[in-house]
């Protein structure tokens, strides 16, 4: 009947999280993913005492931050590749109020020091 339909559907469906094991990172959180449309990078990070907040770094920022793929297609190795920097540009903006999504601007993240 009815309950045999519910459940061979929720059987195929994948999971929408994962359980999250890097270094600093604790719960389960979605993982990261390129949002084609609007050209970036849409992640989640662990507010110590809160709800995982939703935030959002365009590909353009990583490129002139992090010398990226301009087209982004590099854009989610990159965010982890510089994940405890970013993480913590959206835990100092949530800090001072900042509300989901948070935009990680090119202003929010420190230069690279230069030779």
């Amino acid at each position: 009947g009815r309950s045999d339909v519910k459940q061979a559907g929720a059987a195929r469906r994948q999971p929408r999280c994962r359980r999250v094991t890097d270094e600093g990172d604790s719960g389960v959180l979605p993982p990261p993913w390129f949002h084609q449309d609007t050209g970036a990078v849409r992640f989640w990070v662990a507010i110590p005492e809160g709800k995982p907040m939703g935030a959002i770094l365009s590909a353009q920022v990583l490129h002139f931050r992090f010398h990226t793929q301009a087209d982004g297609s590099d854009a989610v190795a990159a965010y982890h590749a510089n994940r405890s920097e970013i993480d913590a540009v959206v835990m100092r903006r949530v800090a001072g109020g900042s509300i989901e999504p948070v935009i990680v601007r090119e202003n929010d993240l420190l230069p690279l020091s230069r030779p």
